[in-house]
């Protein structure tokens, strides 16, 4: 990190990274809302219960694991257009998600530090950025710059329909846990100068919590020369830690805070 700000970007997970390894996720801010059916909400419980320890299960491998997330991504993406979400309920669920929706402590923290330096901040999740979007509006207590981008898999509105846009589908590709990679992110964010120029910064400080977020920084158009990976093993510690280990540079346990991550920006800042 001895380039300083200028050379470095931060790209994070959203889920249990951002936020608590308690919170409900983008996903589940849909999927346990009142605005939504009740048929919608049993739904998305019973694939939660099926699919959810699949993901978690460090004796499954990735390669089994990714065609059974990407069974449940689509399933849930299909119950989501048949219910007829519009925008108006995606606003509704998340401000009824105060009390489930926890940020990590001193995560707002890292949104503050970040953006009053001008260092980038890519939240590339496999959530749904158009609840993360809403979450980012309604809790940050500060207007976030175009230095912090979202990437994360998007609704298609119709805009005639429903309370601000009705959602009639999702844009390709379909971003899951286990495809998260540098050439994926490049790819999403498209043509764009600005965010183009974001990747092109050479030191990236990793924030993830599964071993699926290892891969964030790798190919792309612009490889950076340094990463600095740190894991977030929230839970499961006798089974998971040794593979955390392994594969981030440095372990926050135990839904541990944000504080350290904090604590080395302002050093890198302060150099």
């Amino acid at each position: 990190m001895e380039r300083g700000t200028k050379q470095l970007r931060v790209t994070a997970d959203f889920d249990r990274t951002l936020t608590s390894g308690v919170s409900v996720s983008a996903h589940g801010v849909l999927e346990t809302s009142n605005a939504l059916s009740q048929s919608f909400r049993e739904a998305g419980a019973k694939l939660f219960d099926k699919y959810y320890p699949i993901e978690c299960d460090p004796t499954i491998s990735i390669a089994d694991k990714t065609p059974l997330m990407k069974e449940w991504y689509a399933t849930n993406h299909l119950n989501m257009l048949e219910e007829g979400l519009d925008r108006g309920q995606i606003k509704a669920a998340v401000e009824a998600a105060s009390d489930t929706l926890i940020f990590r402590h001193q995560a707002e923290r890292v949104f503050e530090v970040l953006q009053g330096h001008g260092i980038p901040l890519l939240v590339f999740s496999a959530g749904l950025g158009d609840v993360i979007d809403q979450v980012l509006a309604q809790r940050i207590p500060f207007e976030l710059a175009s230095s912090t981008l979202v990437v994360s898999n998007r609704m298609i509105f119709d805009e005639s329909k429903g309370d601000g846009g009705l959602a009639v589908g999702f844009k390709d590709p379909l971003i899951h846990m286990f495809n998260k990679s540098e050439e994926a992110l490049a790819g999403e964010m498209g043509d764009d100068e600005e965010h183009r120029n974001m990747l092109k910064r050479e030191s990236v400080i990793l924030l993830g919590d599964s071993m699926g977020d290892v891969t964030m920084g790798d190919g792309g158009p612009f490889p950076p020369s340094t990463i600095l990976r740190i894991g977030f093993c929230n839970k499961d510690l006798d089974a998971n830690l040794d593979n955390y280990k392994r594969a981030f540079d440095c372990v926050i346990l135990n839904d541990g805070s944000m504080a350290p991550v904090v604590t080395l920006l302002e050093g890198v800042i302060g150099q």
